[in-house]
């Protein structure tokens, strides 16, 4: 193992933060960026990529004056949907997401060859952005590898002007509900989505949102443009039944042969050509035919006969939306990138849901339930994140509107630290960081005081020490907490860690946070590995009051459709065995099972979900479920639960494939989740709207936990019973 030095990077970074007219205390910082500056942006540039032509970035601030600045600062795109108002004339939204173009460098004798990025250029962009007076917050996105711009010219040729003038004229239809999703795997030909007809799609519009066009087939019939200063490209409920048409064969469709015809030649391995995948499975229960038998046809005419209308509830006639996450994205298990992604597809989702729909009754707006499966685990978890705040803004401006997101997976995973320092005390945090581990690691520490009544007060902790130690290494090195950083280099001085801390961090508001970022384990043939095994971190609390330090392990888990998962966790110390996996609430130690929801699930008034074993009568809450705090049976609990296991003998529920025929079983909240929203969207369906479904679930009183005695800190108030929307029962029958 090398030997590792250290090495303090003054970066010109933190002294734009200072130029601003607050002062760097109160000036937010985004110690992510700052990890991404630090080792030249190498995680943006996937195996077989390049450096990204465009940055991603989520702010708060105002939107209208910050646009009037694009000449000042830059190339600056905004999305046209963040210029318009909220619903019910709440006015321009606070939060809103923007692109800058990466500037790249002329070719010259001297200089690099065109296409290199300018890092200087960049860096004047970035500290016209910081400065700005009309920007509050900023936080950047996650874009991953090279653009495309070309990329129209690929199988077919055809031009970006033609693909464009090739989009459908929106015809307005009526609805009961719109369903929006935002996940991995549009399988709009399943049968499950089909009309009553047997051919057309239900599937009203699809945004694949890669950067990375030339993996995509563009021609008359399949993609265009996004448009409108949104990225990636669309595909239409017209375009949609032309290519199911197309690919009709004796009355049978194949949808294998409908999803390979809209990449290009270079994608093909982005095709859902797999038996399953996580948006089909989440699409299907949160929107699928409940008639599983009629799927798969025992006769000639059985095709036509798809759905049997008896078992079709609102949910199974609504139209969807569907938001598919980039690919070069999602292989990144943790959320660092959603944010943006996230955002965008939930404006996305409601502006095309109203422009394209209008209710049935006398309802001024069409109701719009949108599923978010995805999160992760790291953030502070107290509904102040950038994208809680939007999320929050968004879901207050429209009670029409209902967005339910999973409540986590990560309650064993062994990725939330929770402490108590009494004055003048020390503890060490262990993170156990495994070989072969093919991403970096992220750790984030919040820090606060704990005042005389038990509550948390938000200043700086200026009596706050913090030292790091590597496994390579026997002492510990300071963190300067009023800046300068610990980097960590191997023996060719390439960065392989660091950790800073920030008085206030952009991840919450007026929040400290330290950040730890331990490069991949794997061995690369370009990319430096970091040493695996403990890195601990020693915090000490000079002051006279209690410190409260949490901290959260980034999300790491394994892929979906990926094997060989490695996830970096917290142990109690370098000597002691892991938790054991049981029902034991109270684990007696630091490395907590409190507090493990995912970084969506504290938006006020969005609907995390809980993941349930058995029925509504008898069910509880399953193991792995991310929960709340534990201080009482309202603290950070989801609100719902769903069924995601059986039985704690059989965990999984039958789910769809990508095609008629495929099942897999498919356990954990992200399974859970869209049964939730299944059952808000028939609730509005009936005229219902969001705060009807609030006040039921808050009136709704959680059961005790049979093997605890007591209401586990993940508890859903509401059991929200799985078996009126998953197509099979465990022995193959309708469950009605």
């Amino acid at each position: 193992m090398p030997k590792l030095t250290r090495c303090v990077k003054d970066h010109q970074w933190i002294q734009w933060q200072a130029r601003r007219t607050d002062s760097q205390d109160s000036c937010p910082i985004d110690l992510y960026w700052w990890w991404h500056d630090l080792t030249t942006f190498r995680v943006f540039q996937p195996a077989g990529g390049a450096y990204p032509h465009v940055m991603q970035f989520i702010a708060e601030g105002n939107v209208a004056k910050f646009c009037q600045c694009k000449d000042e600062i830059g190339a600056i795109t905004v999305p046209s949907e963040y210029l318009r108002d909220l619903p019910q004339n709440a006015g321009l939204a606070r939060y809103f997401t923007f692109n800058v173009d990466v500037p790249r460098l002329r070719p010259s004798f001297f200089a690099g060859v065109e296409g290199d990025p300018d890092s200087d250029a960049l860096r004047r962009i970035v500290e016209k952005l910081i400065t700005c007076k009309h920007l509050t917050r900023l936080q950047l996105g996650f874009p991953r590898g090279e653009d495309s711009p070309d990329s129209r010219k690929n199988d077919n040729d055809v031009s970006p002007t033609a693909a464009a003038q090739s989009r459908s004229p929106v015809v307005v239809k009526n609805a009961d509900v719109v369903i929006g999703v935002i996940d991995n795997g549009a399988a709009f030909a399943h049968a499950a989505f089909r009309n009553a007809g047997g051919l057309g799609s239900r599937f009203e519009i699809i945004w694949n949102q890669t950067r990375q066009l030339s993996y995509l087939n563009f021609d008359e019939h399949t993609w265009t443009l996004s448009g409108a200063g949104w990225y990636g490209a669309v595909i239409d409920s017209t375009k949609i039944d032309r290519i199911m048409k197309r690919c009709a064969r004796d009355d049978e469709i194949d949808e294998l042969g409908c999803y390979g015809s809209l990449v290009s030649q270079k994608g093909s391995e982005r095709a859902i050509r797999s038996r399953e995948s996580h948006g089909a499975s989440v699409a299907a229960a949160v929107a699928g035919s409940l008639d599983a038998a009629n799927v798969i046809p025992t006769g000639a005419d059985d095709c036509q006969q798809m759905r049997s209308p008896e078992l079709a509830d609102a949910a199974a006639k609504a139209p969807i939306i569907f938001v598919d996450m980039p690919n070069e994205q999602i292989e990144i298990s943790s959320g660092r990138w959603m944010p943006v992604t996230v955002l965008d597809g939930v404006r996305f989702i409601v502006a095309e849901a109203r422009k394209r729909f209008k209710p049935r009754d006398s309802q001024k707006r069409v109701p719009v339930v949108i599923n978010i499966s995805s999160g992760s685990s790291a953030g502070s978890h107290d509904g102040n994140s950038m994208i809680e705040s939007a999320l929050t803004e968004i879901l207050n401006s429209d009670p029409l509107i209902a967005i339910t997101v999973s409540a986590g997976n990560s309650r064993l995973t062994q990725s939330h630290f929770e402490t108590i320092l009494s004055p003048k005390a020390s503890e060490d945090i262990y993170v156990r960081v495994p070989p072969a581990k093919r991403f970096e690691t992220y750790v984030e520490l919040w820090p606060a005081w704990q005042t005389a009544d038990g509550k948390t007060a938000l200043v700086s902790p200026d009596n706050l020490k913090i030292a790091i130690k590597s496994p390579a290494e026997e002492t510990f090195r300071n963190v300067v907490v009023g800046g300068e950083e610990v980097v960590f280099l191997d023996g060719e001085g390439n960065v392989i860690a660091g950790i800073r801390f920030a008085k206030n961090a952009v991840q919450s508001r007026n929040r400290a946070m330290a950040l730890l970022v331990i490069s991949a384990t794997s061995p690369h043939e370009i990319r430096p590995s970091a040493p695996y095994g403990n890195w601990v971190i020693r915090c000490t609390n000079n002051a006279g009051a209690p410190l409260k330090i949490q901290a959260w392990i980034e999300r790491d888990e394994i892929v979906f459709g990926l094997r060989q998962p490695q996830q970096a966790r917290f142990i109690d110390a370098d000597y002691t065995p892991p938790q054991a996996n049981n029902w034991i609430e109270d684990t007696k130690n630091s490395v907590s099972r409190y507090s493990t929801l995912s970084n969506l699930a504290s938006a006020s008034h969005a609907f995390a979900v809980a993941a349930g074993v058995g029925g509504e009568k008898t069910g509880f809450v399953s193991p792995y479920s991310g929960g709340g705090s534990g201080r009482s049976e309202l603290d950070g609990s989801p609100l719902l639960m769903a069924r995601a296991d059986r039985s704690p003998a059989q965990p999984g529920m039958p789910a769809w494939g990508n095609y008629r025929s495929a099942r897999r079983h498919m356990n954990g909240t992200s399974i859970a989740a869209p049964q939730a929203a299944r059952w808000i969207a028939n609730a509005f369906a009936r005229g219902n709207d969001r705060h009807s479904v609030e006040v039921m679930a808050q009136f709704s009183q959680p059961r005790t936990h049979p093997h605890l005695n007591a209401v586990a800190a993940g508890e859903g108030r509401l059991f929200i019973e799985a078996s009126d929307f998953l197509p099979l029962g465990c022995n193959g029958e309708n469950k009605r």
